[in-house]
Formats: structure tokens, sequence, C-alpha cells
């Protein structure tokens, strides 16, 4: 069993995690502990509040003649995708482009900060309509960085009480949702997997594999604690970095699992940005990098 196998299993696992907008206190049974600011904010105006004011401001009651908290974000997270799918392929690319340069100054500045070694970097394999990552993690690899990617698995790697669902939520029907029991955690891949185009779980990032499967073999398993830095993907955002995702949960159950010396770092296009999206406990506000 490897370092980090024993450290997961046996429950080392920090509970603090950083948010560059203040101190929160978190119900979700992996984030116990208050939050620290995270420093490095985005080239988006956002705002130096404590999250009390935010969770002030973004508090919601319902009303007969008002929407609910859920009804909300899922107005808020339909007109996000609707912005999204607008975007010409081109546009993507371009704005892809812009956000990976942004992303990349940002990890050699981290690494230039860092007393040794290269950190663990977390990225994600895009969907078509997504933020594109792909010269940012070349640009990672060719740093020397150990290069990590989500994988979808039954439970928290092998912890059978551990929470975990998600959601498969085609582009094309965004109607059609297909809820399965499943957990995020991380499996390294070298720079030549990648290129090759041979990673299992980067081809179909929303199946479910089993810690046993063969063919996760190469890819071995990194415990949320091994990340130095991780970019997270959005379906929404606002001023204040609340992010939506679509709902499942896993990354906002995925970050709160990480040091408090991870730097965390949202991406999506400046036309998913949003009105103000009422906080949750378990959300996590992030510093955004959009174009």
């Amino acid at each position: 069993m490897s370092t980090s196998e024993r450290k997961l299993r046996s429950g080392e696992r920090p509970s603090r995690y950083l948010s560059f907008c203040g101190l929160r206190q978190h119900a979700s049974p992996h984030c116990t502990h208050q939050a620290l600011i995270r420093q490095h904010a985005s080239p988006i105006a956002l705002t130096g509040r404590t999250m009390r004011d935010m969770s002030t401001n973004n508090k919601h009651t319902s009303t007969p003649n008002s929407e609910t908290p859920a009804e909300i974000r899922s107005r808020l997270r339909a007109q996000a995708k609707k912005a999204r799918s607008a975007l010409a392929p081109e546009a993507r690319a371009s704005k892809s482009k812009q956000i990976c340069a942004e992303l990349s100054r940002r990890l050699d500045a981290f690494i230039a900060e860092m007393p040794q070694g290269k950190p663990v970097v977390g990225v994600y394999s895009a969907f078509p309509w997504e933020v594109d990552l792909s010269s940012f993690i070349d640009h990672a690899y060719l740093r020397g960085c150990n290069v990590a990617f989500p994988c979808m698995m039954p439970d928290a790697h092998g912890i059978p009480d551990a929470p975990g669902r998600g959601i498969r939520e085609p582009e094309s029907d965004p109607n059609a949702l297909h809820i399965t029991q499943q957990t995020m955690e991380m499996r390294s891949v070298s720079a030549e997997a990648f290129r090759s185009n041979s990673v299992p779980f980067l081809n179909d990032p929303l199946k479910e594999y089993h810690h046993s499967s063969p063919e996760l073999t190469p890819m071995p398993y990194l415990a949320a604690n091994e990340l130095a830095f991780i970019v997270v993907p959005a379906v929404g955002f606002d001023a204040n970095g609340n992010r939506l995702g679509y709902g499942a949960g896993n990354y906002d159950r995925y970050l709160c699992q990480l040091t408090d010396a991870c730097r965390v770092v949202g991406v999506a296009f400046a036309e998913q940005k949003v009105a103000s999206i009422p906080a949750e406990d378990h959300d996590i506000p992030l510093p955004f990098v959009s174009a």
C-alpha cells in the first residue's frame, strides 16, 4: 500500500481549504473547520468581503412569490450553459488559449515560490463545450510537473462510507440526467500516455471505474493532500467566486480535502458569468480565470 493510500485510509486528510473571499464554516463531513483566505485573487473584479457578508447577501428565503435557492441555481445554471453553448468553436478555442496562458503564468510563479521539487498539478479532460486546458497541460508537463486527472469511482478509494454522487449530463440533451453513485479521485497520467490518447478515463471522463481495474495500473492514485495546484471547471460563476457545477458536488467534496498550501483556480468563459449565486454550506468560492 502506498503512503498516499495509507494516509487516506487512516483518515489523515486536511479539513481546511483556501478561499480568497474569507472565513467560512462548512457543514460537509469532510469540511468541518474554518476556511482560510486564499491569496492570488483572479483578474475578475473580486471583492474582499468576508464569507459572512457574502452569506448575508446571497441568502434567499422562499416565499410564495419568490424562487428558492435551488430554483435560482437551476435557472442560473441553464443560463450559463446556454451562453456557453452559443460560443462558436473558434471563439472557444481562442478563449481557451488565453485562459491557459494565464494559468501557465500562475503555475510558473507558483513553482518559483516552491523551495524544491515539482508540484502535483490537477487538471481535467475537457468536454467540447468546456475550457480546453490542452496548452496548459502541455506546459505543466514541460515544467516537469506530475499531472493528475479526475477518475470516477464507486467510492473514495476503497472507503465504503465515503459519500459520492455523479451526474451524467450530455450537453446535447441537458434534460437527460443519469444519476449514479460515484466519487472523484485523481490519478497521475504521464505525458506519453496523455499525448497518445490512450488513457481510458480521459476518453470517457464520466465512466465509472473500479480501483482494481487493470487498465488503471499505469495511472497511480494520488491522495488529495498530494496536490499543490488544481484547476477546476465551472458551469457558471459570479463576481464573488461562487461556482456552479453540474450539481453533483464532486469537486466540492474533493476540494475540501486539499491542504492549505494547495493553489486552486476556477476556469470558465466570461460568458458564463451570472448574477449572484446563492451560496450553500458545501460550496467553495474560488478565484476565477476567464476570457
